[in-house]
């Protein structure tokens, strides 16, 4: 029991990684735009309610040739 709760209490921080944030902000851009549109996320910096300030797009959200 010691070690359960020892280790809640040294390793309680949450930090989303890799593919993660892009997908909790597709989960964002559906709740309050209710789109699949994540330029506009992007660009307003909608990571930073998820912890990740200035997330970029990089090949996880790319534009494709018809929009």
């Amino acid at each position: 029991m010691f070690l359960v709760v020892w280790g809640l209490t040294t390793h309680g921080k949450y930090s989303a990684s890799g593919d993660e944030p892009h997908y909790l902000l597709v989960s964002i851009s559906l709740a309050a735009d209710r789109d699949l549109d994540l330029e506009n996320n992007y660009a307003a910096n909608d990571g930073r309610l998820i912890g990740h300030d200035q997330l970029t797009a990089g090949p996880h959200a790319r534009r494709a040739r018809d929009g």
